[in-house]
Parts: structure tokens; sequence; C-alpha cells
């Protein structure tokens, strides 16, 4: 896809190819125009902080075929590995090491790179700074609220809408956008084949494959792909 196409979806830039008030904010936060778009929307449910914590995470290139996330398993952490998808695990991973009050011997008996958690660290208070500077309101609301995970995932979609697929066969999906064959890669943490999934990027070995995969529901897709 062409950059001002992918901007102008994006609601980067108006009819006219100038950039608009959100355009604005996005020229300004040196990162992906899609993660910048959700941690705009996020505000909208309240969820500002979680996901600032995700794209950190993302920018930082972590990705799911980390040993970390392996040997938490092992280890039978219950809750780190989220039933709707990876965005919600890298976010439960982010926490559990803040938990451990950013433990760098903890980090290292579970396998976790502690310096690429230092760096999201870092850039997630950039990005909070950028964001008050920009004017940029976070909010966010207590865990305890029954759509907490609904929201983050609906927050992450907002920037998102153009990188999702819908299932076609057992294991097989075909994007929106394009219409690509693509699979799930084994890396994923995801529980069950669902309906519709968003990815963070595609990845080529023996096929065409999706990492970082979070389940979509099927109606927050029509309504973006039904707008005029």
């Amino acid at each position: 896809m062409r950059a001002l196409e992918l901007l102008n979806l994006l609601g980067a830039l108006n009819s006219n190819g100038l950039l608009t008030k959100i355009g604005l904010v996005m020229s300004e936060i040196p990162i992906e125009p899609q993660s910048t778009k959700a941690i705009i929307e996020s505000k909208k449910y309240r969820c500002c902080n979680e996901i600032i914590s995700i794209i950190a995470m993302l920018s930082s290139n972590f990705t799911m075929r980390s040993s970390s996330t392996i040997n938490i398993e092992k280890g039978g952490k219950s809750g780190i590995i989220h039933k709707d998808g990876d965005h919600l695990t890298i976010l439960n991973i982010y926490h559990l090491w803040r938990s451990k009050c950013k433990s760098k011997i903890w980090a290292s008996k579970n396998g976790m790179n502690y310096k690429l958690l230092e760096f999201v660290d870092k850039l997630r208070i950039k990005l909070i700074n950028l964001c008050y500077r920009l004017g940029v309101k976070l909010i966010s609301e207590f865990e305890d609220n029954r759509n907490y995970f609904s929201k983050i995932r609906k927050a992450i979609f907002s920037g998102y809408f153009l990188q999702t697929a819908r299932k076609l066969t057992e294991k097989m999906y075909i994007t929106d956008l394009d219409h690509h064959s693509v699979l799930i890669h084994p890396s994923c943490k995801v529980y069950k084949s669902y309906r519709c999934v968003m990815y963070n990027s595609l990845f080529f070995s023996t096929a065409l494959f999706m990492c970082i995969v979070t389940k979509v529901n099927d109606s927050w897709m029509k309504n973006y792909y039904n707008k005029d």
C-alpha cells in the first residue's frame, strides 16, 4: 500500500492531501502511523496506558518467538498467555516484569531480554511525555472493568483495521485488504482459530505468516469496511 493511501485511510490526510488535526499529531510521534492512531483513539476506550505499553513492546521488535514466553509457560504462570491473542499476552508480560520491580535477575531466569524490556520502559515514558506535550489526553480505568480487555482490543484495532484477516479454512486466512492467503505463525499464542483477526506484521518463510495475532469481532470490521 502506498504511504499516502495509508495515511488517508487512517484519517491523517484530508481529501486535498493536507494533514488533518490527527495527522499533525501523528507526524510528531516517531512510530508507525497505525500505532500512533491506536494511541490517539485509546482515550475513547479509556485504556491509554495499556495501549502505550503494547505499542512500546511492538516498537521494540518484541516477537512471540522470543524465549521469554516459552519459559513463562513452562513455569506455569497462569493468566500470562491471554485467550484473545498476542497483543494482550505481551501486555501481560510487560506488567509481570514491572510487578517484579523490573528485576534483571527475574528477567534472566525467565529467559527475557532485560535490555529490551528496559528499552520498552524508556520508550513508553517518551511516548507518554510526547502525548502530554501534544495535548493528547491519556485516560485509563481500573482493570476490574468487565470490558477491560475488549476495549484494549478495540483501541488497537482502531489503528490496525487495515491489517485484518478472515478465516478461510481451518488454518488458512485471507487478508481483507490485499486478499493474500496467510497462516498464523506457530509462535503466536492464540488459543484457537478465530473467525476474524488482526495482525502486527506479515512474515514470509515456508508460507506467508501473520505475526502477533489477536482476535477481532466481526462487527468491528463491518463498521470500518462499510465506511464511505
